[in-house]
């Protein structure tokens, strides 16, 4: 099942991870991560699940957004989160995340996918 947001598509796929790519050109808003983490939610039926977020097409994210990807209720459906980037603007955003809003699951910046999905798989 995939689900289509303003700003990205979010699937389950067959290991149980659940994958978030951002558009090419998104700006996540506070509504924007809102309505990611409803689409995670629903996706994981209960059950928290590693996430892969491809931030490759992503241009900025607010705070405020930010900050409701940091809240520590996700804990009940994210069990921990890939950040998937591919230059410097988006290991910036990454790392900024990391840095300044401590989510509360276990979290890493990537710049290799295999990489990124291996270390999701071994969260599982």
């Amino acid at each position: 099942m995939e689900l289509q947001t303003r700003t990205s598509e979010i699937r389950l796929d067959e290991n149980g991870i659940i994958w978030r790519i951002l558009r090419p050109g998104a700006v996540d808003e506070v509504e924007d991560a809102r309505e990611a983490l409803a689409a995670v939610t629903s996706l994981c039926d209960g059950v928290p699940r590693p996430v892969l977020n491809d931030m490759r097409g992503l241009v900025s994210v607010s705070r405020e957004a930010r900050n409701v990807f940091a809240d520590p209720q996700l804990t009940s459906s994210v069990k921990a989160a890939a950040l998937l980037a591919d230059s410097p603007a988006t290991s910036l955003i990454g790392s900024f995340f990391l840095g300044l809003n401590h989510p509360p699951y276990p979290a890493a910046l990537f710049t290799d996918l295999e990489e990124a999905l291996a270390w999701l798989k071994s969260q599982l």
